[in-house]
């Protein structure tokens, strides 16, 4: 009795234990494990275990609707959000045990993340008045003139010769010849993004907003990005920590020569 209600003990008490995710990816060339069922709501099929106490499902926007379902060593809130600019990745607390359906199975609807229009490029568009009178009665100097509206010089993308090729991947502080490529007409730049309040979580893939090669900005208060416009540009290692400032946050960025640096 003495000896089973030490064995009993020793489960509750995490000395062996595993943590439970949904792992899967319905892209056949992820290279991850393949399951076409991978993109359903309330996904039930193959689940990975380790130590590790964080979920996710990573759910692309981009017309190509792939679903990537993992686990990260990346600490993460329970049902926070992060928006790529072409998918939306959410996360969830690991269970112990197998107890499904796990947290992982649903397609992050509570996100409610959806692309911006703002960045989006659009193409020259032209447009003619008509007159208010017909045209024997209008006087040629007062007929207004065919205007054609392009948007600013900085916001449209080089002529690319071919579709561009970006690194996509998820929790991915370098790259090595076994990451993922994407390949896509609709890729505008590819970019490197880090997640500050999860450890600095690395994520590359392509964008169909257009920003110039070099461009950085902050998304929200965690988030740091990075833009470049050539075929596997995004490859750059984080090549230092960030630097707490006082008030909690992080200080200012470099990106330059391809890398990301923190001061």
């Amino acid at each position: 009795m003495r000896t089973l209600l030490l064995l009993i003990t020793i489960a509750h008490t995490g000395l062996a234990y595993d943590y439970l995710c949904y792992s899967c990816d319905n892209d056949p060339d992820s290279g991850g494990k393949f399951d076409p069922a991978c993109g359903e709501d309330g996904y039930h099929g193959d689940y990975a275990y380790d130590n590790e106490r964080t979920c996710y499902t990573n759910v692309h926007y981009d017309g190509s609707h792939r679903v990537e379902r993992g686990l990260t060593e990346n600490y993460e809130e329970d049902g926070s959000c992060y928006d790529t600019g072409y998918s939306v990745t959410c996360y969830c607390t690991a269970v112990i045990g197998y107890e499904p359906p796990l947290c992982n199975n649903n397609l992050c609807q509570h996100c409610s993340i959806t692309p911006s229009p703002t960045t989006t490029y659009q193409p020259a568009i032209t447009t003619t008045q008509l007159p208010t009178q017909p045209p024997t009665t209008q006087p040629p100097t007062t007929q207004p003139p065919t205007t054609t509206t392009h948007p600013p010089t900085s916001n449209q993308p080089p002529t690319q010769p071919g579709p561009l090729q970006c690194y996509s991947c998820l929790d991915c502080s370098i790259v090595s010849d076994g990451t993922k490529v994407e390949t896509s007409e609709d890729f505008l730049t590819c970019f490197t993004a880090v997640e500050l309040g999860s450890g600095h979580l690395v994520i590359r893939g392509g964008s169909p907003d257009y920003y110039e090669d070099g461009a950085c900005r902050h998304e929200g208060e965690e988030t740091f990005i990075c833009y470049c416009g050539s075929n596997l540009c995004n490859s750059s290692p984080l090549v230092a920590a960030a630097d707490d400032d006082d008030d909690g946050g992080y200080d200012d960025y470099d990106f330059a020569e391809n890398d990301i640096t923190f001061h």
